[in-house]
């Protein structure tokens, strides 16, 4: 992902939001720090495990409570929007957050205003431990997008270079001003059962 996005673009996430620092090049050392609440930590010790935040790396951080980040991820590309400013926000979540109402009125503002966002489902299958296939009718998450009119792409996810692609892709797509896109980036080629 890092290398298909400029410095600039902004980044936002889930709880599980430990490698994020790091792959945007903060040190291992003051990540630990702040998992164990140290002054010297990403958020000095304030934000702990699920809520890992730098300005300086535009990571607008972790959230715990899920689907919450949909909506700022979302406001995140609007401000960018609203003062002309050529940034794309990759906003992302995991398929259980794809079940929680924000997503859908999300989606309808985003596409009704083509904000620059990026929206990426982080994909196991299971979210939390219960199977995409026992809480939603549609498994084929990249599709979520269609009745706002949102392309949607599904992705390997455990292929480096198909990642890069998409998010590159992505990211002429939405600075083109066509508005957002979802990607099901899928990290198990597992197919969930109920």
């Amino acid at each position: 992902m890092v290398t298909a996005i400029r410095k600039t673009d902004r980044i936002i996430t889930g709880y599980r939001d430990h490698c994020h620092p790091l792959a945007l090049g903060d040190s291992p050392t003051r990540v630990m720090a702040e998992l164990y609440g140290k002054t010297t930590g990403t958020s000095k010790g304030k934000g702990g495990s699920m809520h890992f935040f730098d300005k300086s790396r535009n990571l607008f951080g972790g959230h715990g409570i899920v689907g919450g980040q949909i909506g700022l991820g979302a406001g995140i590309a609007f401000a960018d929007w609203y003062r002309g400013e050529a940034h794309v926000t990759l906003c992302m979540f995991g398929d259980g957050a794809a079940r929680q109402g924000i997503l859908h009125e999300t989606f309808n503002m985003a596409m009704t205003w083509k904000l620059p966002v990026i929206f990426i489902v982080e994909n196991n299958q299971y979210a939390m431990g219960t199977s995409v296939a026992r809480t939603s009718n549609v498994h084929d998450l990249h599709r979520l997008g269609e009745s706002y009119d949102m392309p949607g792409v599904a992705v390997d996810g455990m292929r480096c270079e198909a990642v890069h692609e998409a998010i590159a892709n992505a990211c002429e797509h939405v600075r083109g001003g066509n508005g957002p896109i979802l990607l099901d980036i899928q990290t198990c080629r597992c197919k969930a059962t109920a």
